[in-house]
């Protein structure tokens, strides 16, 4: 499963493996157990805020939590409010599939929307 393809992260490739491995498996988890498509999805974002913090030069730490670096990448203007708006619907979405085990094919079909328009912005 490590080389599954992506028709909607795979454009990502040349700019990071890893994002286009979380998207794929998102996808590939969707139509059976949206709840970990959630997972995949916030696993995602968090890869993605992680890059987008290191191409402006404000990444910190791989521990530093998402809302925190969220608000800060908000904060210096890196990411408008609309695009920091889409991060946090990901990352709200995968904290309930993760510690609540909640979600469903439509939050799931949304985070995989919001995903895809987030890598496009940013990479």
């Amino acid at each position: 499963m490590a080389d599954i393809a992506s028709p909607n992260f795979g454009f990502l490739a040349i700019h990071d493996a890893q994002l286009v491995r979380l998207g794929a498996l998102a996808e590939w988890y969707f139509t059976e157990d949206p709840v970990t498509c959630l997972i995949k999805l916030r696993q995602y974002g968090e890869s993605l805020a992680q890059l987008v913090a290191a191409m402006a030069g404000l990444f910190r730490d791989a521990q530093e939590l998402q809302a925190d670096l969220l608000r800060r990448l908000r904060f210096e203007r890196v990411v408008p409010p609309e695009v920091a708006d889409l991060f946090h619907h990901i990352r709200q979405a995968g904290n309930k599939a993760t510690h609540q085990n909640e979600g469903n094919h439509t939050e799931a079909l949304a985070a995989l929307k919001f995903g895809r328009e987030l890598g496009y912005h940013w990479v």
